[in-house]
């Protein structure tokens, strides 16, 4: 195992990536940046699972794919209101959203 010692994207210290791939001093950042955006994926399958995917106790895999598929749409249907927020509030698209994942799918006050 090798460890990649790299500028935080803060600006604060350093990030520490881990991988067995051999990665070269001029490639380091590169690869790290490809290494966040797969980390953004594994976060959103899993607000997809935690804030868009209905439970149930069927076995068929019909039924299982259709929720998945309908999370997967619903959790579309909220980024692109993030987006459509973004671009009309501030014009800043960084990754964080406005419109959270919870604050989408529950009501407020509860």
């Amino acid at each position: 195992m090798r460890l990649l010692y790299v500028p935080s994207t803060s600006g604060d210290g350093t990030a520490v990536f881990a991988t067995n791939l051999r990665v070269g001093p001029e490639e380091a950042e590169s690869f790290c940046r490809r290494y966040s955006r797969r980390w953004q994926i594994e976060n959103e399958y899993k607000s997809i699972k935690h804030d868009f995917l209905a439970k149930t106790s069927s076995k068929d895999y019909r039924v299982r794919l259709f929720y998945f598929v309908f999370a997967v749409l619903l959790y579309n249907i909220w980024r692109l209101t993030d987006f459509l927020l973004k671009a009309d509030v501030d014009g800043e698209m960084d990754y964080a959203p406005v419109l959270t994942a919870g604050e989408c799918v529950r009501p407020r006050g509860i």
